[in-house]
C-alpha cells in the first residue's frame, strides 16, 4: 500500500487522494519519464486533478493509452481529468515542483471553423458545458474526456441528449468517438435506433461469434452503466446487453412487482435473442429480477444456459412499506442539499453522479429507489429453479442470508467469491477479478478460479 505525505493527500467528492500514488503509478509506465499531479478548482466550483507527463525521448504522449493505464490499477475517482505532456517539469530552487509555471490544461484557441457552427452543435455543446461545469468554448472535435468528463457525467449527459433529441446514443460508441461531431453524426442519421432498439436495451459490448448475448439486469438505481467496465474486461465474444428501468414511469413512487418486471424485460430481451438458451445475470435487485425472468423461461419450456447472482440478497418476505410514499411526499419539499444529507449513504453510492443532478433528476432516482425496493421486499419465487445458479460475492460486503437463495433452487448454488464490496467489485482494479470469475463460471474462463458450494 503506498504511504505517502500528508501534504500531498487531499480530498475530491468525499474521497482521499494520494497524489504521490498516481504519480507513482504514472512512472512505472516504460514511456514515462517524470510526472507530478496536482488539484485545480473548475469553474463551478468542482476540483479535478491534472497529471503533467514528461514522455521518454522518442515517445509521444498517448494520454488515452496511458488513462488506461492508470484504470489498471486505481480506481476512478483518482484518474486525472487532464493529462498534459512537457518537456520538463519545473521546478523552484528548493527542487520543489513550482506549481506557478505549470501550464494551463484547456486550449482557448479555438478558431471559429471549431467552434459550433449548427444549431445542433450549438444545442450539444450548451449541454457539456452545463454537465462538465466549464465555461470556455467548446469545439467540435474537443475530447469530452480530456475536458474532465468521466463515464458517470458521459451516462448523463446521453440520457440528456436523448431526452432532447429524442434519439439514443450507444454509450461504448461514445467511448471510442467522445467528441460533438460524433454525437452529430448519430443524430442526423438512423445509427441510434440500432443500437438501442428500445432506449431501455443499452448494447454494452460487442460481439462477433454468435452466442447467446448476456443480458444484465439494473441495480437499484435502474441504471446499467455501472456494468460497462465489467462488460469491456470480459474477454469472450459475446455480446452483453444491459436493461434499465424506463425512468419516465417514476415521475413519482409506484406499486410494481418483480413478477411484472420480469415479464417486461423478458419481452424487451426476445427482440435480441427470440429464444433460448439465455444468458442472465443481475446485480443487487437486478439478480432478483434475473431470478424471477429465469423462473418465467422455465415454466415457458425455455432453457437457461446461466444464471448469475452478484451480490443479491435473497427473497425474505417483508410487509410492504408503504410508508415510502407520504415519505417521498415529504421529500419532494425539501431542499436539494437536504434531501442529499438525509438520503442513507449507500442511496449516495448508487445514485450516478449524484452531484451532477438536477432536482427533477435525483428525485426521480430516489423514486425508482423506493419502488424497486418495495417490490424486492414482498417478492417470494414461486417455484423452484432447475437450472444451475451462479452467485458473486463481494468479499466486504456480504449480503444478509445469501445462502437462503438455496430454497429457490433445485441444484445447490455455486458461491463465488470476489475481493471488494458493493460497489467497488464492478471498478478498477477490482472489476477485473469479478471478470475473470464471471467468465469461468460460464465456461470462458481468462483463469482458473476455485468456487464453493454451499
Amino acid at each position: 500500500e503506498f504511504v505517502g505525505r500528508k501534504d500531498r493527500q487531499l480530498k475530491i467528492r468525499g474521497f482521499r487522494i494520494e497524489m504521490g500514488e498516481i504519480e507513482h503509478r504514472l512512472r512505472c509506465h516504460h514511456e514515462v519519464r517524470d510526472a507530478t499531479v496536482v488539484p485545480v478548482d473548475e469553474p463551478g466550483g468542482v476540483s479535478s486533478l491534472v497529471a503533467y507527463v514528461v514522455p521518454e525521448p522518442g515517445f509521444a504522449l498517448d494520454d488515452v493509452l496511458l488513462r488506461r493505464f492508470l484504470e489498471e490499477a486505481l480506481p476512478a475517482y483518482m484518474i486525472p481529468a487532464h493529462i498534459v505532456a512537457l518537456e520538463k517539469i519545473p521546478v523552484n530552487a528548493n527542487g520543489k515542483v513550482d506549481r506557478s509555471l505549470l501550464p494551463g490544461y484547456l486550449k482557448t484557441n479555438k478558431t471559429d471553423a471549431q467552434l459550433p457552427r449548427t444549431d445542433l452543435q450549438q444545442r450539444v455543446s450548451d449541454l457539456w458545458r452545463k454537465v462538465l461545469s466549464i465555461e470556455s468554448a467548446i469545439a467540435v472535435d474537443d475530447d469530452f474526456f480530456r475536458l474532465g468528463g468521466h463515464s458517470i457525467k458521459a451516462s448523463i449527459m446521453l440520457k440528456r441528449v436523448r431526452d432532447m433529441f429524442g434519439v439514443s446514443v450507444p454509450l461504448p460508441e461514445f467511448f471510442k468517438q467522445p467528441t460533438i461531431r460524433f454525437i452529430e453524426s448519430i443524430l442526423t442519421s438512423n445509427d441510434g435506433l440500432l443500437d438501442e432498439i428500445d432506449y431501455r436495451l443499452v448494447k454494452l459490448k460487442q460481439g462477433n461469434d454468435g452466442k447467446s448475448p448476456l443480458f444484465l439486469i439494473h441495480a437499484g438505481s435502474g441504471e446499467v452503466e455501472g456494468y460497462l467496465e465489467l462488460c469491456l474486461q470480459l474477454e469472450a465474444n459475446y455480446s452483453c446487453w444491459g436493461i434499465r428501468v424506463n425512468g419516465d414511469d417514476y415521475s413519482a413512487p409506484v406499486k410494481i412487482t418483480v413478477q411484472q418486471l420480469a415479464e417486461d424485460y423478458l419481452r424487451l430481451i426476445r427482440r435480441i435473442q427470440s429464444s433460448g438458451p439465455y444468458r442472465l445475470a443481475g446485480w443487487c435487485i437486478g439478480g432478483v429480477i434475473a431470478f424471477e425472468m429465469a423462473l418465467q423461461l422455465q415454466r415457458q419450456g425455455e432453457a437457461i444456459e446461466f444464471l448469475g447472482l452478484i451480490n443479491s440478497s435473497a427473497p425474505s418476505y417483508r410487509p410492504p412499506l408503504d410508508s415510502i410514499f407520504p415519505e417521498a411526499a415529504v421529500i419532494e419539499m425539501m431542499p436539494m442539499d437536504t434531501i442529499k444529507i438525509a438520503l442513507p449513504e449507500v442511496w449516495k453510492l448508487a445514485i450516478p453522479g449524484i452531484d451532477q443532478l438536477s432536482r427533477e433528476e435525483l428525485l426521480r432516482y430516489i423514486y425508482i429507489i423506493f419502488s424497486l425496493d418495495r417490490a424486492r421486499n414482498v417478492y417470494i419465487p414461486q417455484a423452484n429453479l432447475a437450472s444451475p445458479v451462479h452467485y458473486f460475492a463481494a468479499t466486504q460486503f456480504p449480503m444478509p442470508g445469501r445462502d437462503g437463495w438455496n430454497r429457490f433452487t433445485i441444484k445447490p448454488i455455486r458461491f463465488w467469491d470476489v475481493p471488494g464490496d458493493h460497489f467497488s467489485i464492478f471498478s478498477m482494479p477490482r472489476v477485473l477479478k469479478l471478470a475473470q470469475t464471471i467468465a469461468a463460471a460460464l465456461g470462458n474462463p481468462i483463469c482458473k478460479l476455485p468456487f464453493t458450494t454451499r
